[in-house]
Parts: C-alpha cells; structure tokens; sequence
C-alpha cells in the first residue's frame, strides 16, 4: 500500500500512459476543467474521451485539443455490443456504471499504453498527475479507498473502494481483473444493495481477495472528497487537505455530488452531514468553479437558475451545513 505522500519518478514518466473518461452533455464542462487541469500539471500524453451525446461530440471537437481523441458512445457499443444488452435492461445511471470497465477495455484495445486509467470526469488535479506512482512494475490494478470520515464508516456498506480513479497496467493480471469486472458489470451494476451490489464500485472490494498484486493507493491526497475532507490549508503554494489530524497534499480533488448553478453551488457535503470548512471553500472548491465557468464559455454551455430541482428539503439542509458557495455575476475572461 501507498502510505506516505506520492513522489515524482522520472522512471514513471516514461511509461506511456492512457487517460479515460466519459460525459453526457450535463457533465462536459466537468469533463473539460479534468482535462485542462491535467494539461495545466504537465501531463502530454493521450487522454480519451467518450461522449454520450452527438453535442457533446461535436463540442469537444471544436475545441481541438491536441493529445484529445473523441468517440461517440456507440463506437464502444460497436467494439462491445454486448453492452448493447445492458443498455436495454437498466436504468441511465446504472448504464453509466456498466460502461466503465469498457472504458478501459476501448483504449487497451486501440491505444498502445502501458497505464491505462479512468477518471470519473467531475475529478480535478490541483497537481501534477505523475505523482500517483502508478508504476506498472510492482501492480496489476491501482485503486484508491473511499478514506470515509468516522462519521460515514457505515458508508463502506457501498464499496470500501471509490472509482473516481482505477488504473490497468500490462500486467497479466490486470487483464484478468478487467474481464472479471467487466462481466460482473454485465450482470448487473444496479444502485440497490438488495441485490449484493452497488453500481460499478462494490466489485472493487473482490479485487485485493482475485489478485495479490492489487495497489491500493492509500494516500487522502488522491480522490479527496466531500465523504472524506472537510478542510484545507495552503502551505508554500501547495494544498493539503485535513482529515482526523492529518494533513495531505492534495493531488486531486472528487466534486462528487457539486451542483452548479447561476449564482449559488451545492458543494455535495450534506449527505455526509459535515460542514466544509471555509479555507476548503476558498483554496479547492472556488477554483474549481471557476474553472466550470471558463470551461462552460468553452463549450458554449449555458447554465440557469433552477433552484425547483434541488427540493425544499435538500436547500434547508444545505445551508443547515453551510453547504455552498455564493457567486455574484461577473464577466470571466478565459
């Protein structure tokens, strides 16, 4: 296990890396600000990105990104039809959560890395990505634990282990994994615990038990998250996230649950019931928004003010736990 603060390694920038993610056309801009904030710290090699929409395709590739390639869902679908079964039998979401091990399955088939790694899109790297020690020497699959704060330990009923990042080395028991993970995805990726499982995640806990060369990257710097941090400092330039008396630099930030509207966000703390703490506010989430704001000009993706599909209940709690941040209008210069 990785237990101490992730190092650079020249060894590591070598290896050909592949990067993986996907989006609908709600999460483009999320997507983007990922992909910048990769480019930002360094990182050149290919990123790949799935669109599951034609406008969001066609956004993307406006852009002209150089180290970007764009697919169309239905490019997987026709590399994978057998994904084409699922799509017919489940929800959207739980469709989103079949998808992911394809993901990877698409860029070993046509990419010729020796890393292969997805990222959930609404992750954002504050610094360099080569820090992960993903060395493809000494693991088959990295994957990195939720770190649930001590008041969310109940949570791991869902999966100990989070997808907001995984990476596949060459190893042979990674390709192993991925086609055990894969069919299990098949099977179901339902969001209800009845059934054993819980979307593509709680397979994740079966990894470390089917290969002794499983890496967990055990470190609360990567896939910080609002059911593991609460705070924040800023040392030297550097970001480090405050858990239970330790401090982390912070390699990369998960948004899961952020809602962002016009002029208010919904940070995604008030499940967990815990307060984020204003430094937090200020050195992790305010620039991230901004970054969604610039990447939302990007794209030409307008957002409004719809403060009726929050519900009562979720804005009462919301400022119960000072969940959110407030922005007056201002114009953004990219």
């Amino acid at each position: 296990m990785l237990n101490s603060s992730p190092k650079s390694n020249p060894v590591e920038r070598d290896k050909e890396i592949c990067i993986v993610t996907h989006c609908d056309i709600n999460y483009a801009a999320k997507a983007l600000s990922l992909i910048k904030s990769l480019i930002n710290f360094g990182y050149r090699d290919t990123i790949v990105l799935i669109g599951h929409d034609e406008e969001t395709v066609s956004k993307f590739k406006r852009l002209k990104i150089v180290q970007l390639h764009i697919y169309h869902i239905s490019e997987l679908e026709d590399s994978f039809p057998e994904i084409l079964a699922a799509k017919n039998n489940r929800s959207a979401l739980e469709y989103f959560y079949c998808v992911t091990p394809f993901l990877i399955k698409f860029v070993k088939k046509f990419f010729s890395s020796e890393i292969n790694v997805y990222l959930d899109s609404d992750t954002f790297f504050f610094s360099d990505f080569h820090q992960i020690a993903l060395s493809t020497n000494d693991y088959s699959v990295a994957i990195t634990p939720h770190h649930f704060s001590s008041g969310n330990k109940n949570l791991e009923k869902y999966g100990k282990f989070n997808v907001g990042l995984i990476a596949f080395s060459s190893h042979q028991g990674a390709n192993k994994l991925l086609e055990w993970w894969s069919t299990k995805c098949l099977q179901s990726t339902a969001v209800n615990l009845s059934y054993g499982v819980y979307g593509d995640q709680k397979y994740l806990d079966e990894f470390e038990i089917l290969d002794n060369h499983v890496k967990v990257i055990n470190y609360p710097g990567c896939n910080a998250a609002p059911w593991n941090c609460s705070s924040a400092i800023m040392n030297d330039d550097q970001i480090f996230v405050l858990e239970s008396g330790r401090k982390s630099k912070l390699v990369f930030f998960h948004f899961s649950g952020l809602k962002r509207l016009h002029f208010i966000s919904l940070l995604g703390f008030m499940p967990y019931r815990v307060k984020p703490s204003r430094n937090l506010k200020k050195f992790v989430f305010v620039p991230y928004l901004d970054s969604l704001r610039k990447s939302e000009i990007q794209l030409e993706i307008n957002k409004g003010f719809y403060p009726s599909t929050i519900g009562l209940r979720n804005w009462i709690n919301s400022f119960r736990y000072f969940d959110f941040t407030v922005k007056f209008p201002f114009k953004t210069h990219l």
